[in-house]
């Protein structure tokens, strides 16, 4: 049995930190024997989130566990409900995932959830689910006084409702770069630096763990 996942990369860049480290969990998905697709939520066009009209849930709705509105992200919405992975990756924003990858979380869970059986999915399968977060948060003191395990980590366990989540939180990476363009100050600057050279082999590697496990629990 082919095994598919579907990575999205839930950042405005394409080509930054989130989009790269995606790029690992990939290359972990891939070498493992998983079939991998890549999308980036800006492709999508414009969307928001849930609004609640509830078409979803009236008796008889033929929407089938995916959003009844019709716009851009609904195509994506079809095709992770058939997925086996999904792989998100956004970085922190003022304290939380983008706004993008929130409202796809809106729209995807909600339609699942099944409210004559509280806690359970209409989904008729296990979807194995793995986030990505990035950050500026330099190290592990002003992660743990921002309680970003939890708060982050609130939206990691939303997607159990559909399979079982795990995440990896990288630190320390900025999109400021190159160094000297951006108006930030010198010891700033250089606590990033230092810290993509310390760790940035670490991230990777990782990330590409974090594809084989992914693997690994869609096959059990």
């Amino acid at each position: 049995m082919t095994i598919k996942a579907i990575i999205i990369n839930g950042s405005p860049r394409k080509n930054g930190h989130t989009a790269a480290l995606l790029g690992k969990v990939r290359e972990g998905l891939e070498a493992s024997g998983c079939e991998t697709k890549t999308v980036n939520l800006r492709d999508f066009g414009t969307f928001g989130g849930c609004v609640s009209c509830l078409a979803c849930k009236v008796k008889g709705s033929k929407c089938d566990g995916v959003c009844a509105i019709r716009d851009g992200l609904r195509p994506l919405l079809e095709e992770v409900k058939e997925t086996d992975i999904l792989v998100l990756g956004s970085p922190v924003y003022f304290h939380y995932p983008v706004a993008a990858v929130r409202a796809f979380t809106e729209r995807f869970l909600f339609p699942q959830l099944d409210y004559t059986n509280p806690g359970v999915s209409l989904l008729k399968k296990k979807i194995q689910c793995g986030f990505l977060y990035t950050m500026h948060i330099p190290g592990d003191t002003m992660f743990a006084d921002f309680g970003y395990e939890q708060t982050l980590g609130a939206t990691v366990r939303s997607f159990d409702l559909v399979g079982s989540s795990e995440a990896l939180y990288f630190r320390g990476l900025t999109v400021f770069d190159p160094p000297g363009r951006y108006a930030i100050g010198k010891e700033l600057e250089d606590v990033f630096t230092d810290m993509k050279r310390d760790h940035y082999a670490e991230y990777e590697r990782e990330a590409f763990a974090l594809g084989q496990r992914l693997v690994e629990k869609a096959r059990q």
